[in-house]
């Protein structure tokens, strides 16, 4: 059946009622004589009997299903379930009336069926494939006891969980420098991993340090983020040659052990370090104005610093104005220390970055004084693509709404929805887990193939933002229901062109103007069937982030985005097999 994420009339379905007389039976119970003697006769033990209920021609039904259909998120290692109205017979529940496909591949999984009373399960002989789509059938061969089948196959999809963590933490700088000569004898030693790790992992015998060739080193080892920090208990010996080491023993937070031990050297200086670091240079220059959004703060000293005196109580950046503490992270390479913002800057803002007297050198000399030093950012900063999701639910899903994956988006960014529900004069505004309001942008229009179906562009503008940002959208009855979500990050105006090309397999969008940087975002609504696996590909330095568009979808949808830099008229061209009708929204933040 033809759909594009959207809507079809079903067909009237009659019912028939069918009357079941039941009918009352006697039990006599008879006595019988001896034949003259004391003894009395055996009892008789009959077998019980459990015939159906007489004249039982209703057919079985499906009454729930886990995972339920459209579900997301689903464990790979799950197991399916389907409840019916009735108890089943469970010879007529097997392999192949209870069967389950890969959609991707359209392979068939192998598993064991079983069934007891009314409920059937499916366990697949492996774990399903991350981040993939599957679909259930059961058949007309299943019947309930009295022999009465399936009277439709009963048929629905989900999909799994993305792919676990299965990636092992690696070391991606220490402290001193592998090599390093002239470290001071007060020095602590750091190690910075790729990723986050399990803490209790990270131990006095997983990170150690000793004499090279010779004894070991006592001191206390801790975690701060990605980084472990081991603080010898007593001052290291002048000129000598130092061994840090970390097992295989340390662990990411799931659960990924380091692929190989890590090993460093380094030789301590061979007298008593007293000079105090001084700042020689730092980005952004004092005074400097223009300065992008996005940027980082550096500053570099004139040797080796202690990156365990350096975090944000003794790098901090505010805003000027205001003194309103500026949010992140600081990392220290050696002798240089940079404080990435969590989020952009604001435009035309002087801020101050502040270096105070705890920040110290690899010998514990402090900085003598405190060093600040002011610059103002710039009057914009471009637009850029940050999270995505796109969700959907079937024709006469039974789901009340339709919810996004979660996203990790940013206050202050722009979210797009585009939405395919129904009418048009039924659309409503989708909402999210934030707070944030959505307002539509230019008008909904009706699929012209199928008038009971339409689509629309929502969007919230200065949103909140943070993690597990789910976007929702209600469900009409019956219906296909099709969710796009994207995050632009330093936008702040929307704008619009739709266009409906109803036969050519070429598709052209309207023309759309910016008059800057901008991010473009384009949503292919596509007509489709259930038995043909389509494309969609579009031109213009377009890229397609999110897509649903493999056979037995049904639900047919690609967005695309490109990163403009310059002011201009832009279009975007998709080429969708096999030729089709379709609508295509271009969109423009800036």
């Amino acid at each position: 059946m033809p759909t594009m994420m959207l809507v079809r009339t079903a067909s009237p379905r009659r019912v028939v009622a069918v009357c079941a007389l039941a009918m009352a039976s006697a039990l006599c119970l008879v006595a019988c004589g001896g034949g003259g003697g004391d003894e009395a006769s055996p009892p008789v033990n009959n077998p019980p009997v459990n015939n159906p209920p007489a004249g039982d021609t209703t057919p079985p039904t499906v009454v729930s299903s886990n995972p339920t259909s459209a579900a997301t998120n689903v464990a790979t290692n799950s197991t399916l379930t389907v409840t019916f109205s009735e108890s089943m017979s469970a010879t007529s529940i097997s392999a192949s009336t209870f069967t389950l496909v890969s959609v991707g591949s359209g392979a068939s999984v192998t598993g064991s069926v079983s069934a007891a009373g009314d409920i059937a399960t499916f366990t697949p002989a492996s774990t399903l494939t991350a981040n993939a789509q599957y679909t259930v059938t059961v058949g007309t061969g299943v019947r309930d006891v009295a022999g009465n089948s399936l009277a439709t196959p009963y048929t629905w999809s989900f999909t799994t969980a993305a792919a676990g963590d299965t990636t092992p933490p690696i070391v991606v700088s220490t402290f001193p420098a592998a090599g390093s000569a002239g470290v001071g004898t007060g020095a602590s030693l750091m190690a910075t991993f790729s990723e986050a790790l399990n803490a209790s992992s990270v131990t006095n015998t997983t990170f150690t340090l000793s004499i090279t060739g010779g004894g070991a080193v006592a001191g206390s080892v801790s975690l701060t983020g990605n980084t472990a920090a081991l603080v010898p208990t007593t001052t290291l010996l002048p000129g000598t040659s130092y061994t840090a080491r970390l097992t295989t023993g340390i662990r990411d937070v799931a659960g990924n052990a380091m692929g190989a031990a890590f090993t460093w050297s380094f030789t301590t200086a061979t007298a008593t370090d007293t000079t105090p670091p001084t700042v020689t240079s730092v980005t952004p220059t004092n005074g400097a104005t223009g300065v992008a959004a996005s940027a980082s703060i550096t500053a570099s000293f004139s040797e080796a610093v202690d990156g365990s005196s350096l975090d944000t109580s003794s790098f901090v950046v505010v805003e000027t104005s205001t003194s309103a503490a500026v949010g992140g992270a600081v990392v220290t390479n050696g002798s240089t220390a940079t404080f990435t913002p969590s989020q952009p800057l604001k435009v035309l803002t002087q801020y101050t970055a502040t270096l105070t007297s705890a920040v110290r050198d690899a010998a514990g000399n402090h900085l003598v004084t405190v060093f600040a030093w002011s610059f103002t950012t710039s009057s914009s900063a471009s637009p850029t693509l940050g999270a995505h999701t796109l969700a959907f639910a079937r024709f006469q899903n039974s789901a009340t709404q339709v919810s996004t994956g979660a996203m990790q988006t940013q206050s202050g960014s722009v979210i797009v929805a585009g939405v395919a529900n129904g009418t048009v004069g039924s659309l409503q505004p989708p909402t999210d887990t934030l707070g944030n309001t959505y307002t539509r942008f230019g008008n909904a229009h009706t699929y012209t193939s199928y008038p009971t179906s339409g689509t629309a562009v929502y969007a919230a503008t200065n949103a909140n933002g943070g993690g597990s940002h789910v976007v929702t959208e209600l469900k009409q009855n019956g219906e296909e229901v099709t969710l796009a979500a994207i995050e632009v990050r330093n936008g702040s105006s929307v704008n619009t062109v739709w266009r409906e090309v109803l036969s050519p397999n070429t598709l052209t969008s309207a023309d759309i103007t910016t008059t800057g940087p901008a991010v473009l975002i384009a949503f292919w609504w596509g007509d489709a069937d259930g038995s043909v696996a389509h494309t969609a590909v579009p031109d213009s330095g377009f890229t397609v982030i999110d897509s649903v568009l493999l056979q037995g979808s049904l639900v047919q949808c690609a967005v695309a985005t490109r990163t403009v830099s310059a002011a201009g008229t832009y279009h975007v061209t998709w080429t969708a097999t096999p030729t089709q009708g379709a609508q295509l929204w271009l969109v423009a933040v800036q």
